[in-house]
């Protein structure tokens, strides 16, 4: 049973309340009771991020709350240094995001995770990195530094390829053979957290990371003794395509499962179905889903009724509580058999 957090939503467990590591341009919300607001500016940018003030720390607190629930291991929204509250823009992929504490505090939440046998999985965001990050804004200053050959310049420097267009999000260039050693070499960023016994990892819009550098990750997780990677991919993943490219992700040698949305659009359908025609095409659908994956990747998918990318299920479902549901709606859910694999 997995608790995802988006860490600045969560808790801040830090005396009284108080806000470590605050950000140029940004706000912090007086009370759990106000609702989030962007500010924007004139072209529908971003102009100041808002923040509530979760931390790890928080989270630590709240073990008590989430093994109450049920839980038996997290997945933790993107934590490392960025400008943003969701963190999708990273600043620095070796430092944990001040505002959410130290490396200290990292390792003592695993640690007593651990003790509570919850399992933690970490988001890896290796697509795109922040405009103000260390590499992009080296690369954009400097034509012979070591972060020039990550990014996809149109027209140097202003103009640059960007994760669908967002030019606070310069894509990196997965091909590049430093990039791939920074993330996957021995002593990269994969092999730094795991080693201070990360379970496991999700990969965000695993689609747009190429098959080798898959492989290359698979390959660092297992020499690091890490065997969950779970990959971002909303549509049945056994017959996908991307720039026609067929995605091999059950070959056993990349993923061991995926988000399974098609397991949620399932259930939604399932709970709003009016009628047996309607449970009935629902039923069919996740049978489809049932014959397409193998046995040992379907049992290794993380089965979620939302996420941060959807509607929350009770926004989905009216408000109204369908018969049978469980109160813990914010979980998602986790087959035995990966637990066996965390656990053993």
């Amino acid at each position: 049973m997995v608790y995802q957090i988006f860490p600045d939503r969560f808790n801040n467990g830090n005396p009284h309340g108080e806000i470590q590591g605050r950000k140029k341009d940004s706000f912090i919300y007086a009370t759990k009771e106000d609702s989030p607001y962007y500010i924007k500016d004139g072209h529908g940018d971003i102009a100041r991020w808002d923040f509530f003030g979760g931390n790890l720390e928080g989270i630590r607190q709240k073990i008590p709350y989430l093994k109450d629930l049920g839980v038996t291991a997290i997945y933790l929204n993107s934590i490392f240094q960025a400008s943003s509250n969701h963190r999708y823009d990273t600043q620095d992929f070796m430092k944990i995001d001040p505002m959410l504490g130290t490396e200290e505090d990292f390792k003592n939440l695993i640690k007593d995770l651990h003790k509570n046998r919850i399992a933690l999985i970490l988001d890896g965001v290796f697509n795109h990195v922040g405009a103000d990050s260390k590499y992009f804004l080296s690369a954009v200053t400097d034509k012979t530094g070591p972060y020039y050959s990550w990014f996809n310049f149109i027209n140097y420097p202003t103009k640059y390829q960007s994760w669908w267009g967002v030019t606070t999000l310069p894509e990196v260039n997965k091909n590049n053979a430093d990039y791939q050693n920074f993330i996957c070499g021995p002593d990269g960023v994969l092999a730094k957290w795991t080693r201070m016994h990360v379970d496991g990892w999700r990969l965000d819009v695993a689609d747009e990371l190429p098959m080798p550098l898959l492989r290359e990750i698979r390959e660092r997780l297992q020499n690091e003794d890490c065997h969950v990677l779970i990959g971002e991919v909303w549509e049945d993943a056994s017959h996908k395509f991307v720039n026609s490219e067929f995605r091999t992700y059950m070959a056993g040698d990349n993923l061991t499962g995926t988000m399974n949305y098609p397991v949620r659009n399932f259930i939604v359908s399932l709970l709003q179905a009016n009628n047996e025609t309607e449970e009935v095409a629902a039923l069919n659908d996740l049978e489809k889903l049932v014959e397409n994956y193998p046995k040992a990747f379907l049992e290794n998918c993380l089965n979620n009724i939302g996420t941060h990318d959807t509607a929350r299920i009770k926004t989905v479902l009216g408000g109204r509580r369908a018969a049978g549901c469980s109160d813990l709606w914010p979980l998602v859910l986790y087959s035995r058999r990966s637990l066996h694999l965390l656990w053993g």
